[in-house]
């Protein structure tokens, strides 16, 4: 059934742990035992993103075996088996040998010759959505599928196939999606390519009202893991997020995770906030808790002074919204930092974990960690004034950033330079992000990021 096994030299190429002495012996009875088929697997990938060098030799092996309709559990060998090293090998890890690469794109016409199958045509889009490569032989199959096929479920695949490929930046992949003509009883499929190709919140909302058990059915997707996906798709432009988010909040049912969304986007996005705070006088009145539990939070974290008065009148409110916090606790944490005495509470500074403390005594200055040397320099300036391997350090950390959060410790770089009276880089960058410096994680980091930023204004 498989043949050709002999021509390769299996004890020259490593696999997980050795060489791939066993790989031939597991082929030919990967059909017939399931053992043998997750032993195999174990050998060739062992993990989440190493694709050996026997894998990439077992490849076409193993797509032989699928294509061949003699063979035992071939559905299982594809959806299982080879899904499993697909989606390694697109990950693009480290661990990835360089023989895989051009063993998927030789091996690619087999699989495309697979969506002809009513069997195995989703399992084989499943594999091409984890593997990717080159999507300039995908595409043409993907249009002649999408134009023969008239079960739902399979079109979503195609369209999920594709969002995959537009999702990792293939340029031709979103020029494909945003010509596509979608249905309109087909609103799932319409809000992939919304999400990948052209943004529409409304569109969006509309999918994620729909039928949704093909996500979990096919790609193991529950409701928070298709948020994420379509966050990923959409490139987590603050823009159409926030604005997906106060789409989302008319539908009840998606509510609690729209205003989870909102929260990241208020602390994560400065472009977000002029959109949010006018509307916070509606939601601290609002008959629904989670809304005012939202409004009182985010009107605290922005110091929203000009809502104070009506968080005031939320002191009161003894919504539980935990085991040991109501409402009401929030409302005085909210009015604390809006600068208006309020009475004792026990609600903590939210989010005040994860956040490492530094103990100058038990750092070293040859500590190779660099934000903890940085750290242990910092303290060694201060005692003796020698200041050159703190800025060397500081600068390095502030140069590492990408137009993202600064985080804990570039924002201590950015102080310490500030301290040493040194110009900080991409000073003018920094203060053109739309991005907080300090990220959206917590207020403690939203706190930071805007300090940071009115040191880089002064300074």
């Amino acid at each position: 059934m498989v043949e050709g096994l002999g021509a390769v030299d299996w004890s020259a190429l490593r696999n997980h742990g050795g060489y791939g002495d066993q790989v031939p012996v597991l082929l030919r009875e990967v059909g017939t035992s399931r053992a043998a088929g997750e032993e195999l697997l174990d050998l060739l990938i062992h993990g989440e993103f190493d694709v050996t060098e026997a894998a990439a030799a077992a490849w076409p092996f193993l797509l032989e075996l699928v294509t061949c309709e003699e063979t035992p559990r071939r559905e299982w060998i594809l959806s299982e088996l080879c899904a499993a090293i697909a989606l390694n090998g697109g990950g693009g890890g480290h661990d990835v040998h360089p023989s895989w690469h051009v063993a998927w794109e030789a091996a690619k016409p087999a699989l495309l010759a697979l969506l002809g199958s009513p069997d195995l045509c989703r399992p084989a889009l499943h594999v091409l959505s984890r593997g990717r490569g080159d999507s300039a032989p995908v595409l043409p199959a993907l249009s002649r599928l999408w134009a023969a096929e008239t079960d739902r479920v399979t079109r979503l695949s195609v369209v999920f196939t594709a969002a995959e490929f537009a999702g990792h930046g293939d340029v031709a992949a979103v020029d494909w999606l945003a010509a596509l003509r979608v249905p309109e009883d087909e609103p799932e499929a319409a809000m992939l390519v919304s999400a990948a190709a052209r943004p529409d919140a409304a569109v969006l909302v509309r999918g994620l009202n729909a039928d949704l058990r093909p996500f979990y059915e096919l790609f193991e997707m529950n409701y928070a893991d298709l948020l994420a996906h379509l966050r990923w798709l959409l490139g987590d432009d603050p823009a159409e997020l926030t604005g997906l988010w106060l789409a989302l909040l008319q539908h009840p049912s998606w509510r609690t995770e729209a205003l989870d969304g909102l929260l990241t986007a208020v602390r994560t996005w400065r472009s977000a906030e002029p959109r949010v705070r006018p509307l916070l006088a509606g939601w601290l009145a609002d008959p629904d808790p989670r809304s005012r539990r939202f409004a009182v939070e985010v009107a605290g974290g922005l110091r929203a002074a000009e809502h104070a008065d009506a968080v005031a009148e939320l002191l009161t409110d003894g919504t539980e919204i935990s085991a040991r916090h109501r409402i009401g606790d929030v409302a005085a944490w909210a009015l604390a930092r809006c600068g208006r005495p309020a009475p004792a509470t026990t609600w903590p500074p939210p989010d005040r974990q994860g956040y490492r403390d530094y103990d100058p005594a038990t750092l070293s200055l040859d500590e190779t960690f660099p934000p903890k040397r940085m750290r242990a320099w910092y303290e060694h300036w201060r005692r003796t004034g020698e200041v050159g391997e703190l800025e060397r350090l500081a600068l390095a950390e502030v140069e590492r950033w990408r137009g993202r959060a600064l985080g804990e410790d570039g924002i201590t770089a950015v102080r310490h330079l500030v301290e040493l009276g040194v110009r900080v880089p991409r000073r003018d960058e920094l203060l053109a992000s739309d991005h907080r410096l300090g990220g959206g994680g917590s207020w403690q980091g939203f706190d930071e990021g805007e300090d940071v930023r009115g040191l880089l204004e002064r300074s």
